[in-house]
């Protein structure tokens, strides 16, 4: 009930909610979402202070870290969010999914869909590089067939404008670069990325992550149409387009 308050705009109903399930059953593990809405309430001290007692009681689960180091950053306690930065990329790395900055970060999806330009905000003051992701495919990431507004809808969530491109067969692009991360997937056809001195392969489904100020091109390898969806991110002076 607590996300969905959240969700609608109403973070002080759903802080009403989650200390009423407190008292009524003390028993449940309720931390996360306690510091998740005091997160959403700008009220960032108490979020920290929930947070870390959230990270001693499950030190296995390593989002509440992430959280913690937001809240640290948007208090400007440097110190104490590079440490829990830190865990939060031990652990990860333990799962060989590592984070290293906002653009791979940006690139997962969250535990809880909580607000991301709060959260990417608070990780920037902590001082997650902006930069630094790598080039990388995830196969299958939206199912086939594709559908433009789901695509739209996981992208504008993630701070990514949604435009849609037509390419002829043969078509290849020029040799360019964007100043925010691009993410593109396929409608129809097969696409070839050519990034420095690698190359990728991506068709229906699969999304593609370009880093920031990375040289790439493309090519059309389908005997045909290619159709392509690609966004940029909306916070470094971007249109927010839908797909059409």
């Amino acid at each position: 009930m607590s996300r969905l308050l959240v969700k609608a705009g109403r973070p002080g109903e759903a802080l009403d909610f989650i200390e009423k399930a407190m008292r009524l059953d003390p028993q449940t593990d309720y931390l996360y979402r306690l510091g998740d809405v005091q997160f959403h309430l700008g009220r960032y001290e108490e979020a920290a202070a929930t947070f870390l007692r959230a990270t001693k009681r499950n030190p296995d689960d390593e989002w509440n870290f992430l959280l913690l180091a937001a809240a640290y950053g948007h208090l400007g306690r440097e110190q104490e969010a590079k440490s829990a930065i830190d865990r939060f990329s031990e652990k990860r790395t333990k799962e060989e999914q590592q984070y290293t900055s906002l653009s791979n970060l940006a690139f997962t999806d969250f535990k809880e869909q909580i607000d991301s330009k709060r959260l990417l905000e608070g990780l920037r003051k902590a001082g997650l590089p902006v930069g630094g992701a790598e080039p990388s495919v995830v196969k299958g990431k939206f199912s086939v067939p594709v559908n433009h507004s789901e695509v739209a809808q996981d992208w504008n969530t993630r701070g990514y404008s949604c435009n849609l491109y037509l390419a002829d067969r043969g078509w290849v692009s020029r040799n360019h670069k964007h100043p925010s991360d691009e993410i593109v997937t396929v409608v129809e056809g097969r696409v070839a990325f050519i990034i420095g001195d690698k190359r990728f392969e991506a068709g229906p489904g699969d999304e593609l992550l370009i880093p920031s100020h990375t040289r790439h091109r493309l090519e059309n390898l389908h005997d045909g149409d290619l159709i392509i969806p690609y966004g940029l991110r909306v916070d470094v002076g971007t249109p927010s387009n839908k797909c059409q």
